[in-house]
């Protein structure tokens, strides 16, 4: 993704189709954080024929930036924790850009995630199943499916 793309998802916020996270501590070891991951994948992919946005480094209200300084967080660690916890397996890349001179002085010289989730056709909609490494034993069975992108959640 080119430095105007991100300046434009940027710009029109987050939305059914965009999700900002200002730090990403999935990957690492937090069943919670990669639950949380999950779910946001779950959602984008569930929203239908749009292309969908997760941009690590970027804060919900669009006002603050930080690079991205989680290690596992890469392309390979992401499809392994999709392929482990979701079902079909959405379409992800996690890509990291330095910002140069040319971008916008809060930009510049930052590390951001970019990752596109492709959708799923609305008849295959996505469910993290029961027992997924990546749901945390707090919230014991629950599963999550999406109807665009607001999770309900199932206790079985």
């Amino acid at each position: 993704m080119d430095y105007n793309k991100f300046v434009d998802l940027i710009q029109r916020g987050e939305s059914d189709t965009i999700e900002f996270k200002i730090e990403c501590n999935a990957l690492k070891g937090s069943d919670e954080a990669n639950a949380e991951l999950v779910k946001d994948i779950v959602a984008l992919a569930n929203n239908g024929y749009v292309a969908s946005y997760i941009l690590v480094g970027v804060s919900d209200d669009a006002q603050e930036f930080r690079s991205v300084t989680n290690r596992s967080l890469t392309s390979d660690n992401l499809q392994r924790l999709c392929r482990d916890s979701i079902s079909p397996v959405p379409a992800v890349k996690l890509s990291r850009r330095v910002e140069g001179k040319t971008a916008a002085p809060e930009h510049q010289d930052k590390t951001f995630g970019r990752c596109p989730v492709d959708y799923v056709p609305p008849r295959n909609a996505i469910q993290v199943p029961d027992g997924a490494k990546a749901v945390p034993p707090l919230w014991g069975k629950a599963s999550y499916l999406l109807s665009g992108s607001s999770p309900s959640s199932s206790f079985g």
